[in-house]
């Protein structure tokens, strides 16, 4: 074997030799469109859980207090629930059994879910805003109790604070899988 034969061996046994470190980190890409996938299925069974139990609050309000107030504050309530249903729905529309074959596939799926879920972030924070002034219009022009209205205005206000704090969350992780994306294209 002459030296240009060696090298050219040696040469092949390295480019042909795995990349532990890549490889790891293609497992858990391929790991993670996987537990997206299940994730968005056990979130999906627990909005519908909590759903199904509002709806069963709304039969029981209007047992004990039917009439015209009682059919309104349903009415926006059932809107308000099509409202989010439509909306998830649509949002979430491609990503119950993900095909991720080759890196490149798996990338592209869990960019896609990043930005469907800063997608959904957006409407939580304007769906909020419009809930609040709602509330806060309820508050200041209706004779009622404020102690629940109160509730409720704190309550989107932390919903508001920890969608920008997961969000922030949401665009680090965009940002390292955009440059794991860039280094895998260049290898």
């Amino acid at each position: 074997m002459t030296d240009t034969d060696i090298e050219w061996t040696e040469l092949q046994e390295v480019w042909n030799s795995p990349d532990r470190a890549s490889d790891a980190r293609v497992a858990a890409l391929h790991q993670a469109v996987r537990d997206q996938a299940y994730r968005l299925k056990v979130v999906l069974a627990f909005e519908l859980l909590l759903t199904l139990a509002a709806l069963a609050f709304m039969i029981y309000v209007w047992q004990k207090a039917p009439g015209p107030r009682s059919a309104v504050i349903i009415g926006f309530s059932l809107l308000h629930t099509a409202v989010i249903w439509a909306y998830a729905m649509w949002n979430r529309s491609g990503h119950w059994k993900p095909v991720a074959e080759t890196v490149r596939d798996a990338v592209r799926v869990r960019r896609s879910h990043y930005r469907r879920r800063l997608s959904a972030y957006r409407f939580v924070t304007w769906l909020s805003a419009v809930e609040g002034a709602l509330l806060v219009a309820v508050l200041v022009f209706a004779e009622m109790t404020p102690l629940p209205i109160v509730f409720a205005l704190v309550w989107l206000a932390l919903a508001v604070l920890w969608t920008v704090w997961d969000g922030g969350r949401i665009h680090r992780e965009l940002d390292a899988l955009d440059r794991f994306a860039q280094e895998f294209e260049t290898e």
